[in-house]
């Protein structure tokens, strides 16, 4: 199968008109700037009137947070710094330091651990591991009702912004939450002046079936962060999107916003982007991810009856597997398994690519895989990405059966 590593890779094969558009950005490079607002375009929902292209996506999540720290004393004149930023548990939002303090990932945080800011969390909305599997409109973390008791207990002129993104990437493995979810997270953050970003740097620029994954919940974020798929692999780009009245409050409260490094707003990277999204819409690769998404789900839907197969979810051509020692109980094998490791491994022998995580059921157990196949597959390949993933797991399977056979 074609890698498609970290769900980066959407239009699959490369195409030629990709490369010249980086050689055609280095002789024109001021036209080259244009892109990284054009690729924001609608993003938000209004008028984006700053957007900046980083070569990093952690960068761009660091810029978002920055931006909404800065936006926080023009929007009601208070005399104390809105500064505390709000995320969900478990949650990934990238490797630097402002962004890792955000990701409630232990194993990633705890070799800068003493280098972390202070962000607040609370639970993810997370079925398959929630007692009330996402079914009881009154649970605090699947209603959303856990972000105003933080808030409350916080005191809403401390903070900042929630953070969250709208499928669950690596943390929870494709997770959606409820359908009234994010509705109810803007109807918080809009009576308590709580910026609310959204970060769609895996799950954004058609990988779930729309361009930005909040669409379906019809709810329009502050900030919306992007990268990964907005330039398909072709360069390093990301980008933050904020309306006219973000950038009005930074002017009107700390007066300016200086962020800038040595490869931002990089005019060849904002280049590729733009041809990238123009390959996207000319051929309709973000329709055909929906069409194709929805088989994707039904095929992969049906792992869910294989041994040690917990959960199946997903949206649009992301899925995730989750992996458990029991399924009557949900009970995650133990870290020491190396279950998801092991499954990856047999994957691989077999020509399938995934992408693994774990520490997702309580911060050090929990294995799961995702699948995030290129927006050009076909449905022939679809049933051999499942075909691969039964012989795979049937061989991890036996080797698991051995060692409790041999203890």
């Amino acid at each position: 199968m074609h890698r498609a590593r970290r769900g980066l890779l959407a239009r699959g094969r490369p195409r030629q008109a990709l490369p010249g558009c980086r050689r055609r950005g280095l002789r024109r490079q001021p036209r080259a700037f244009e892109p990284r607002h054009r690729c924001c375009a609608g993003a938000t929902g209004q008028s984006v009137r700053v957007s900046l292209g980083h070569g990093i996506h952690t960068r761009a999540d660091r810029s978002a947070r920055g931006r909404a720290r800065g936006h926080a004393p023009g929007r009601s004149g208070q005399a104390v710094l809105q500064h505390v930023i709000i995320a969900l548990a478990p949650a990934y939002h990238g490797n630097t330091l402002l962004a890792l303090s955000a990701s409630a990932r232990e194993h990633y945080r705890m070799f800068f651990r003493e280098w972390l800011v202070d962000v607040q969390r609370i639970p993810a909305p997370y079925p398959y591991r929630c007692p009330c599997k996402g079914r009881d409109a009154g649970c605090p973390a699947c209603s959303g009702a856990a972000l105003e008791h933080a808030i409350a207990r916080i005191g809403p002129d401390q903070v900042a912004a929630f953070i969250a993104e709208p499928v669950g990437g690596s943390s929870t493995g494709a997770s959606t939450p409820r359908p009234d979810y994010f509705a109810r997270i803007r109807e918080i953050c809009d009576r308590h002046q709580v910026l609310f970003v959204a970060d769609e740097i895996l799950v954004g620029a058609g990988r779930t079936g729309t361009w930005w994954a909040i669409e379906p919940y019809d709810v329009v974020p502050d900030i919306l962060v992007m990268g990964k798929g907005i330039s398909g692999g072709y360069a390093a780009l990301s980008a933050v999107a904020a309306p006219e009245r973000i950038i009005d409050g930074i002017v009107d409260g700390s007066g300016s916003f200086m962020h800038a490094q040595t490869f931002s707003h990089h005019p060849v990277a904002c280049a590729a982007g733009l041809a990238a999204v123009r390959h996207l819409k000319a051929h309709k690769l973000v329709e055909r991810c929906a069409e194709l998404g929805r088989v994707l789900q039904r095929r992969v839907g049906a792992l869910a009856a294989l041994p040690h197969v917990g959960d199946v979810r997903g949206r649009g051509l992301l899925a995730g597997i989750e992996f458990v020692e029991d399924k009557a109980t949900c009970a995650p094998f133990p870290r020491a398994a190396r279950f998801a490791e092991t499954f990856t491994e047999a994957a691989q022998a077999e020509g399938l690519v995934v992408w693994p995580n774990v520490g997702h059921a309580d911060g050090t157990n929990g294995d799961l895989v995702m699948i995030a196949p290129p927006f050009i597959i076909t449905e022939s390949e679809i049933d051999e990405i499942v075909a691969r993933f039964g012989v795979a797991l049937q061989t991890v399977v036996k080797g698991v059966g051995q060692r409790v056979t041999d203890n």
